[in-house]
């Protein structure tokens, strides 16, 4: 039997997604538990939706928004080379050091 999460969790702040670039690799963790990476495609001005083509054949365009709970950092800033296990993240180290990464600040 398959072992779902919250992801992120319910007490999730709205992200701030204006230093990600188009043509960025990132790691996308859902909602839902799931979680992919691929590109970022474009944004708003306002940076608060963003668009990610998946990486995968189809190369699906999805359009998320920074309030609905998505967790999106860019690839480089995962540890492992592989998709990390949502489940078994500790996500206030986790969300902590996004924020760094965002505020440009080094580990």
């Amino acid at each position: 039997m398959k072992k779902t999460t919250s992801c992120p969790p319910p007490d999730f702040k709205s992200q701030d997604w204006t230093a990600l670039e188009p043509a960025q690799r990132v790691w996308v963790c859902l909602d839902n538990g799931w979680s992919f990476t691929g590109l970022v495609e474009t944004k708003t001005d306002a940076s608060d939706a963003i668009w990610v083509i998946h990486d995968d054949l189809i190369r699906t365009r999805q359009v998320f928004c920074h309030a609905e709970g998505i967790l999106i950092l860019p690839f480089d800033q995962v540890r492992d080379e592989r998709e990390p296990d949502a489940s078994s993240l500790d996500w206030p180290s986790f969300r902590q050091s996004g924020e760094r990464h965002f505020k440009g600040e080094t580990a």
